[in-house]
């Protein structure tokens, strides 16, 4: 049985350029078979009872989840990203469920704040100082500038990604900035310092078994590591946040290395384009292929994940 679907969307209350009914339809109306979507914001839930409203009006089976990021004590360096879903009913219980993230997220921004001054400080000492005020800047402008005028903008915290937008507007930063000639990585070498980690995800697990959610690894594909050094997270990850399935196919592509892991583990697989647009056009920014709603056959059993979903109301 195929299924037309996305399960990991972003809205503009994290990333992505439309507010959560307004994704919903525009995705209705350029895929008018889409049965089932989940909104993953990034750190937050905020969008979640409008985004299944919006479902509910369109005939779509909507999912409440985000996108929660850490890393781990063994890959420090590594942001991971977890889809963690709460099924398809936004409720008091699934509100104070989903509450129990917030001191984690409210230390993931207190990091990522820290590592905006300390990437000034870093630059300063390279002979080009920048200023918080210009970086706070860049977050006003990035809220002025949101394309649904008509709806309730998002102004997010002042942040790193903030910083790298005004390395992008002096040209300093001219290509990705994971690039081994990029600023941002010349910048931190040549200072001596280093940004502090992601909090470890492990720091999280009396969260993740508290709250109760249904877990996917999200893109498994997209991490520096190898499948040797995978796979003892992933068991560790199965044991103690209940990890369900992994992101297997992702961006439009299905990754059979990802898929016979998730089979060996005795995990399900999971679909998503991880779009931050107004819908799907343009370019998926990891795989540089067109982007279209995902539409699953034989080759992944969905059948399982979404039941699972289903049932962690």
């Amino acid at each position: 049985m195929s299924h037309a679907l996305d399960l990991h969307l972003h809205s503009l209350y994290s990333d992505g350029k439309l507010m959560p009914a307004a994704l919903v339809a525009t995705i209705k109306r350029q895929h008018p078979e889409v049965e089932h979507l989940a909104l993953s914001d990034h750190d937050t839930f905020l969008g979640c009872p409008e985004f299944v409203a919006a479902c509910r009006a369109h005939a779509i089976e909507g999912f409440v989840s985000a996108e929660i990021g850490g890393s781990h004590p063994r890959f420090p360096h590594i942001e991971f990203h977890f889809l963690v879903n709460f099924g398809r009913l936004w409720s008091e219980e699934v509100g104070r469920r989903t509450a129990v993230f917030l001191p984690y997220w409210n230390e993931m921004k207190r990091v990522d704040l820290e590592n905006v001054f300390l990437f000034l400080e870093a630059s300063a000492a390279q002979g080009r100082p920048l200023s918080f005020r210009e970086v706070s800047r860049k977050a006003a402008e990035a809220f002025a500038a949101m394309p649904e005028p008509e709806d309730l903008a998002i102004v997010q915290p002042t942040g790193f990604g903030h910083l790298r937008m005004l390395l992008r507007e002096l040209g300093l930063e001219t290509g990705p900035h994971t690039a081994p000639d990029s600023y941002e990585k010349r910048t931190w070498e040549a200072s001596g310092l280093r940004p502090r980690p992601s909090p470890f995800i492990t720091a999280a697990y009396g969260s993740f078994r508290e709250a109760r959610p249904v877990v996917t690894l999200a893109h498994p594909m997209l991490y520096a590591w190898t499948m040797e050094g995978a796979l003892p997270l992933l068991q560790e990850w199965k044991q103690e946040i209940n990890l369900a399935a992994l992101e297997a196919h992702y961006g439009g592509n299905l990754s059979l290395e990802w898929k016979r892991a998730a089979d060996d583990l005795g995990l399900l697989c999971s679909v998503g384009s991880d779009s931050h647009r107004a819908g799907y056009s343009g370019n998926h920014p990891h795989t540089k292929a067109p982007l279209a709603l995902p539409v699953v056959g034989d080759e992944i059993a969905l059948d399982g994940l979404l039941e699972l979903f289903r049932a962690v109301e």
